[in-house]
Formats: structure tokens, C-alpha cells, sequence
């Protein structure tokens, strides 16, 4: 043993400095209170982070509790007095850490639940109807032949479709149309060319986009025999897209026959 006075090495059992008389035993008692501490302070810290791991707030141990239990961990092994502190401080950290980490994962599972519960909650009629409006949108803003396409369509009163397909309807995206009896157009259709015109209008909420529809034939059959008279009709058609297909309500401005469409794609 050293003097921590003077520096003289001494036998390990002198009470008393055999060189300048100073007490050997002062600077051990000292060293040990000091390592004690360390066992101490790793128990309280042990304690506080049991105590908090145990509230299982949303990520508050994984911030909190988890660090705190590895610093007292620490202090605990670093201690070199095999004392009761040491192991009580070393046993609640372990502790703290693993329920905190529990708590972690219990929270997780819980957040996903009520995310995946908030989810099946959402109206999924609005949904569609929110991606419908955003691709008719998008589609018309893109294309500069929005009316054209190949349609069926079912005569309407204003309350719903009903019935069958009664009318086939093709807009051509080079501007040509045929309108015919739905599985007879064989020979009962007109052909020619048509015109439209963005009325620059649309529904409430916007999912549907309107346009004036002008058709001009030069190819008119009823049940296979040739017309000759001039076939001209003019339509209001509005437009909205559903699940990347068009569909909207054919009105005759004239006749104010109504029709439902839809795009066969």
C-alpha cells in the first residue's frame, strides 16, 4: 500500500505511514465511501426508472426510462463494493429496461390498431368519390378530346337509370360519332362527324364536368334502310370519371331525353 501522503510503499496491513507517520486508512475509508455512492446512486435511478417504465405512456420509456436504466446499469457494474445497493441498483435497472421496452411495443400495437380501426372508419363512398373528382380533373385537364369514347347507355328520368342499355354511342377522338340501337347497329345507327364545346361548368362538388355535344350525320339507317333526311342533334353531356372510366348523362337539348352512359373500356 502507497502513502497517500508522501508516497512510501508500505505493507498492506500498517495502519500508519512507516516514513512520515500519516494514517493509511483515511484514503481507503474515502475511496470506499466514494464507491458506495456509485451503488447508491445506480438503486435511486433504478427505482425512478421502474417507477416510470410502469406508466406505459405513448414512447415515453423508449425516451425516457431506457437511458436512464443503461446510466444506472453503469454506475451499478462500475461500483466495486459487493454490496447490497450494487445488486438491488443493477437488478431494478434491468428491470426498468426490460418492462419499458414491453410498454414500447404494447404501444406500438396499440397505435396501429387505432390507426387501422380510424381508417375502416372513413366513409369509403366519399373516398372513391374524392379520387373519382381528382382523376376527372386530372383527365380533362390532359386530354384535349375529354367527350370522346365508346359508350352504353340506359334511358334516365332524373332519379336513376333504369332498364337496359338502349343506345350505343361512340365519340371518336377524330371526331367522328356513331349513335345507334344498342345490339342493332347494324341498322339502325347515323354516322357523321360531331363537334363540342367545354361549357366551363360543373356539378356542387365538382365531380362532374359539362359540355355542349353537336352531332352532324351523313349516314343515317332505320331498321337497314338508308334516310335521307339530314339527322342533326345537339346534347348537353356531363362527364365524371369512376375507377379511370367516364360515365355522365346524355340530355337532348331539344326532346330533353335523358340518358345514363357508360364507357366501355
Amino acid at each position: 500500500m502507497y502513502c497517500p501522503k508522501c508516497g512510501e510503499k508500505n505493507n498492506e496491513n500498517v495502519k500508519y505511514c512507516s516514513k512520515c507517520g500519516a494514517s493509511l486508512t483515511e484514503g481507503v475509508k474515502e475511496t470506499n465511501n466514494k464507491k458506495e455512492g456509485l451503488g447508491t446512486a445506480s438503486l435511486v435511478i433504478g427505482i425512478i426508472s421502474l417507477i416510470l417504465s410502469f406508466t406505459c405512456i405513448i414512447l415515453f420509456p423508449i425516451f425516457i426510462t431506457i437511458p436512464l436504466s443503461i446510466i444506472g446499469l453503469i454506475l451499478g457494474i462500475v461500483n466495486k463494493v459487493k454490496k447490497g445497493k450494487k445488486i438491488s441498483g443493477i437488478i431494478l435497472n434491468v428491470f426498468a429496461f426490460i418492462i419499458s421496452i414491453i410498454c414500447f411495443i404494447i404501444s406500438i400495437v396499440l397505435i396501429g390498431a387505432l390507426v387501422d380501426e380510424a381508417s375502416n372508419n372513413i366513409d369509403n363512398d366519399e373516398f372513391k368519390k374524392s379520387l373519382n373528382q381528382f382523376y376527372n380533373e386530372l383527365d380533362r385537364s390532359t386530354s384535349d378530346n375529354y367527350v370522346a369514347g365508346k359508350y352504353n347507355c340506359k334511358s334516365f328520368d332524373g332519379s336513376g337509370e333504369k332498364g337496359d342499355y338502349i343506345v350505343r354511342f361512340e365519340l371518336n377522338n377524330d371526331n367522328t360519332f356513331m349513335w345507334g340501337k344498342y345490339n342493332e347497329t347494324d341498322k339502325n345507327y347515323v354516322k357523321g362527324t360531331y363537334t363540342f364545346t367545354d361549357l366551363d361548368k360543373t356539378n356542387g362538388d365538382r365531380s362532374y364536368a359539362y359540355y355542349n355535344v353537336k352531332l352532324d350525320g351523313d349516314e343515317y339507317y332505320n331498321e337497314g334502310i338508308k334516310q335521307e333526311e339530314d339527322y342533326n342533334s345537339e346534347y348537353e353531356f356531363g362527364i365524371t370519371a369512376v375507377a379511370t372510366k367516364k360515365q355522365g348523362i346524355l340530355m337532348n337539348t331539344k326532346t330533353y331525353n335523358m340518358y345514363y352512359c357508360y364507357e366501355e373500356k
